[in-house]
């Protein structure tokens, strides 16, 4: 196929469809296959091409400018970026050649696997082919699945779509993107879109304008056309960095204790799933994790860890029944169990669970005596404490040999985040560990949970605002900010913290207005006053009104804060005056100056006996920070023996 024909076919492909019958009709991506292959450009730095007939690439052989662009078929920004390079391809004609380089970022999921299936496409069926696939990719950017995948590669011309979908299996596009990865370090890329025209470097979704200026500028210096013309202009211009090896995923430890398992002892991945019968979304990630150790065999195996939330009420029963289940029949008792529960869930209540454990083969009499006394609740609350420790947030949470992943995840990425680990245990293997040891071996360099740090801050002042029992050993001081939209977000974990542990924790407010948030030190002045009239259930309740009201236009300014005091019973014109007055300014001012001076530069920043955490926690994160302080307030109180001599 002429130069010119490939350029209108892809020009075709952008445009909408109603727009498609004004230009050249689209020939089958077979034709492309005898164009002229681009000749390699080697640099004396590198070990493999800079570019070869390896890349997906348009235009004559001989062009005087190749314009190489980074890519990533889930960033938007590469998506907008196509259309300057559909208008340099028909601005500058055979005197440009577009060479496209797969760079997928790591916080977009299906970048790397979409980029692996669009080099089998250009394998299969060549550059027409690829570059077809490749805009019906960005088309398709929300739904980048196996199923899109194999629709594109048929609507890019490709007849045997068995040969595509084992080369999908086998990922046979991986070593060619995992190699443009490298070159992008190599080259300096950091981000996507970024374009190297001749060498010279543009970063980002740039528009024609500017990529025309560059091209010209090239053709202006290059002298004459040839395979070798625009090689030898990039060696001029670009920068080669050392090599710097890919740092290895982080991996936290994650101890496996006596938790069921499917799979053997000795696989080459392990998945500890933080998991609760009640969820939806781990109903959902069994599918997935069942065509996983289908696919994988023997080399995948799957450890349960009980995570029940405590908004699902009877996912904590259901691990109890599960667990019965594994006391009186092993790890092979457990699925069973695990499969029937989550086939009933989420819709459970005692009686059905009672039921479903006599199918399991537990008396009735059992079951019930079982959720009555809650056996096995020690387990599950180990588990529980362990995912804190972990700052696992919500279910379901995997660590693949470590690797943390959050939420429900599809075949394709974890299938991409096993072979990844398959080829790290492979070369453990090639290096003498035993395959029973590569677990281990794996955790021994693994991060350990990080552990709350104590600092000292300012004492509360005597007048501080308490939540709970005033008598509470524990105190949990929330220095915050009524227009802090992170603060709110903070509250119901707060709420929660302190149905969790009644008698035994308070919530102490914390004035902490920032000087950026116009209506804070207002709203703080105005339930300081609440608080002096009211005390302190009327300073929460005040303090509930202003964080619902925050989001409203005008819910923090002063006939806002008037309303909502009015309605808890303050006296308004008392209240008005202290506002006027700005009675209760300089104490605010005081304990927000004490804090920023300790450090407390953020809001909402939270201090748990005394161990400080900056930003907004989850319920986990404060309940791990309140067990251990009440570990040490226990310590304290434990009567002392004198030493015998």
């Amino acid at each position: 196929m002429k130069w010119r024909a490939w350029a209108t076919a892809l020009a075709v492909l952008s445009l909408p469809a109603c727009a498609a019958n004004q230009r050249a009709s689209v020939a089958p991506a077979g034709e492309a296959q005898g164009a002229v292959a681009l000749a390699p450009c080697r640099l004396p730095e590198l070990d493999r091409p800079v570019w070869d007939a390896n890349d997906p690439s348009i235009g004559p052989a001989d062009a005087p400018v190749v314009m190489m662009v980074f890519s990533d078929f889930e960033c938007p920004y590469c998506a907008r970026y196509t259309g300057t390079i559909l208008q340099a391809i028909e601005a500058f004609g055979d005197d440009l050649r577009v060479v496209m380089k797969h760079y997928p970022l790591g916080f977009h999921h299906r970048a790397k696997p979409t980029a692996e299936a669009a080099e089998i496409v250009f394998k299969q069926g060549g550059p027409l082919a690829f570059f077809r696939f490749h805009d019906g990719a960005f088309e398709h950017q929300t739904e980048l699945t196996r199923a899109t995948y194999v629709t594109l590669a048929k609507g890019a011309g490709l007849t045997d779509l068995d040969a595509f979908t084992r080369a999908l299996d086998h990922r046979e596009g991986r070593a060619k993107v995992r190699s443009d990865v490298e070159l992008g370090g190599r080259l300096g890329v950091s981000g996507t879109p970024h374009t190297f025209i001749n060498g010279r470097p543009i970063s980002g979704a740039r528009g024609f304008d500017e990529v025309a200026a560059l091209i010209q500028t090239e053709l202006s210096q290059a002298k004459g056309r040839g395979a070798d013309v625009a090689c030898e202009r990039l060696k001029k211009h670009v920068v080669v960095r050392p090599f710097v090896p890919a740092q290895g995923p982080e991996r936290v430890r994650v101890a496996l204790g006596e938790a069921p398992r499917r799979g053997r002892a000795d696989a080459k991945v392990t998945i500890a799933l933080f998991s609760d019968f009640q969820c939806t979304h781990c109903k959902e990630a069994e599918a997935p994790l069942a065509e996983i150790t289908r696919r994988y065999g023997d080399d995948v195996r799957v450890v349960w860890k009980d995570f029940p939330l405590s908004f699902h009420p009877m996912s904590r029963k259901a691990a109890y029944v599960a667990r019965e289940a594994r006391a009186r029949g092993g790890d092979e008792a457990f699925f069973r169990a695990h499969d029937r529960l989550f086939a009933a869930s989420p819709r459970f209540d005692d009686d059905g669970l009672v039921k479903l454990a006599s199918e399991l083969g537990i008396p009735e009499a059992d079951a019930r005596d079982l959720l009555a006394k809650r056996r096995h609740d020690d387990g599950v609350q180990a588990d529980v404490d362990q995912g804190d420790d972990l700052d696992v947030a919500g279910t379901p949470t995997m660590f693949v040999n470590g690797r943390k992943l959050v939420g429900a995840r599809d075949t394709d990425e974890l299938v991409e985040v096993i072979d990844d680990e398959l080829d790290a245990v492979d070369a453990l293997l090639a290096r003498g560990v035993s395959r029973d040891r590569v677990y281990d071996e794996l955790q021994a360099t693994a991060r350990a949970p990080a552990v709350p740090q104590k600092k000292a801050l300012p004492a509360a002042p005597p007048d501080a605002p308490i939540r709970g029992a005033a008598a509470a050993p524990v105190a949990v001081e929330v220095f915050s900010d009524f227009q802090c939209k992170y603060c709110r977000r903070q509250n119901p974990a707060l709420d929660e913290l302190l149905a969790e542990f009644p008698g035994q924790v308070k919530l102490v407010w914390r004035n902490r207005p920032l000087e950026h948030h116009e209506h804070a030190m207002l709203a703080a002045e105005a339930a300081r006053e609440v608080r002096a009239q009211k005390g302190d259930a009327a300073f929460y309740r005040f303090h509930d009104a202003l964080f619902a009201a925050q989001k409203e236009k005008g819910g923090l300014e002063r006939p806002r804060l008037v309303e909502a005091a009015r309605e808890l019973g303050v006296d308004v014109a008392r209240l008005e005056r202290a506002l006027d007055e700005h009675t209760h300014r300089a104490a605010i001012q005081a304990e927000s100056d004490a804090a920023e001076k300790a450090g407390v530069t953020a809001t909402p920043t939270v201090s748990v006996g005394g161990y400080v955490a900056r930003g907004t926690q989850t319920v986990g994160q404060l309940r791990r920070m309140v067990k251990r302080a009440l570990a040490e307030v226990a310590a304290s109180r434990s009567p002392s023996h004198p030493k015998r001599p």
